[in-house]
């Protein structure tokens, strides 16, 4: 099986586990990462996905003889992005461990997920122009999510990989941390989400998202207002703030 499917309390790990043919983005992979990305979305006591890859390479992007196949039939590249793309969906918080190469739709899929934690050995490859096509899967804007203008430039169309702590200097990963500590630290960093409620959870996700699009800082102040008071009257922020005053009350 390419993918795996396993849990630790309210974290769902999903791990890529091809290792012989570097976790390759093929499409029987693709629909399997789909397939598991919603199975653990759709369990309500998940509260955050981390995605891992075993082996030396985190993943080598799509099939070469995949790639071949669609030049007769492009409707393929569609159900190759599945994959990725139901990441990028996910209404929950994702968190990748980059322990190897990312490359192609490989490091789509890593920025498909909201933070990367990287081990020195990671790589960030885009290597479309040196497989002589255009990028996909929205991988333009996925680095304009993360990089400058310049960055961009260096990555796409330079084909300059970043490498380890270069890639959090840059901004495609949150911390470089040994590879042998990658797992722990991923787990550690998800491990306060068990006491939020999923729904405060989603809301909270999707406000992000919407930042990135609204307007002005006026639109978000009246978005938050409506959320922010809905998240008051609920049991777990009426139970934590009166839990709050006691123990201020008690000092």
């Amino acid at each position: 099986m390419s993918i795996d499917l396993t849990y630790h309390a309210h974290v769902a790990e999903i791990s890529l586990n091809n290792p012989d043919k570097r976790n390759v983005l093929d499409l029987e992979t693709s629909t399997a990462l789909k397939s598991a990305v919603e199975q653990a979305s759709d369990n309500p006591e998940t509260k955050a996905i981390l995605l891992t890859a075993t082996g030396r390479a985190f993943c080598a992007g799509g099939s070469l003889d995949e790639l071949l196949s669609a030049q007769e039939d492009t409707t393929q590249l569609g159900a190759i992005y599945e994959g990725f793309l139901a990441v990028a969906r996910c209404p929950i918080p994702t968190l990748a461990c980059v322990q190897g190469a990312a490359v192609g739709a490989g490091m789509n899929l890593a920025l498909a997920c909201d933070v990367r934690l990287v081990a020195p050995e990671a790589s960030f490859d885009t290597r479309f122009l040196q497989l002589g096509i255009h990028c996909g899967g929205g991988h333009s804007w996925l680095l304009q999510r993360t990089l400058n203008w310049e960055q961009a430039v260096n990555a796409l169309l330079l084909s300059q990989v970043l490498r380890g702590e270069e890639a959090v200097s840059a901004g495609l990963a949150l911390t470089c941390v040994p590879k042998a500590e990658l797992h722990e630290r991923a787990l550690q960093q998800l491990r306060h989400l068990a006491s939020v409620p999923r729904q405060l959870l989603e809301h909270s996700k999707a406000s992000l998202l919407k930042a990135a699009s609204v307007p002005d800082h006026a639109t978000m102040v009246e978005h938050e207002y409506e959320v922010q008071a809905w998240s008051l009257q609920q049991p777990h922020a009426i139970e934590t703030l009166q839990n709050l005053k006691r123990q201020i009350a008690g000092k």
